[in-house]
């Protein structure tokens, strides 16, 4: 097991703020989506037009934090420079979001693949490289996934 890896799921201090407040942080995101969405269902009837979409983003900050950021990322800091991994992780994160095609159209596929390879995917690794934890990640990632919901 690499350095990173033991980092990136080591619960730490980062910021001043205790682990144990970082992780009921996350649970209180995760409970502000689940609110937002179902308000927005019993509101107008449709979660954003496409199934699934509420749902989804209920646990994807916390499964593509650990997936790209604790798991991938770390991976690829045992062989490459943080510069290099940063971009190689972001890449792949991007292109992650093809899964999107069946639900949103081309257009909005590449827009959301460039954005998450240029600005999301960097600054997401950029905290768990800067904190070593995922979690701070994780809280960011919830807040700009609501945030994008509703711009």
């Amino acid at each position: 097991m690499s350095y990173y890896w033991y980092t990136f799921f080591n619960a730490k201090k980062v910021l001043g703020i205790q682990p144990t407040v970082q992780y009921v942080c996350i649970i209180l995101l995760l409970l502000g989506t689940i609110l937002i969405g179902y308000t927005e269902f019993i509101q107008y009837g449709t979660t954003q037009g496409y199934i699934g979409y509420w749902p989804s983003i209920f646990f994807v900050p916390i499964y593509e934090e650990i997936l790209f950021r604790g798991v991938l990322l770390a991976l690829l800091l045992q062989t490459y420079s943080v510069k290099q991994a940063i971009v190689i992780s972001s890449i792949l994160f991007g292109l992650w979001h093809l899964k999107n095609i069946g639900y949103v159209g081309i257009e909005s596929v590449i827009s959301q693949i460039l954005y998450t390879m240029v600005c999301i995917g960097p600054l997401f690794a950029y905290i768990t490289v800067r904190t070593q934890s995922v979690l701070p990640a994780i809280m960011v990632h919830y807040i700009h996934n609501l945030l994008a919901a509703y711009i």
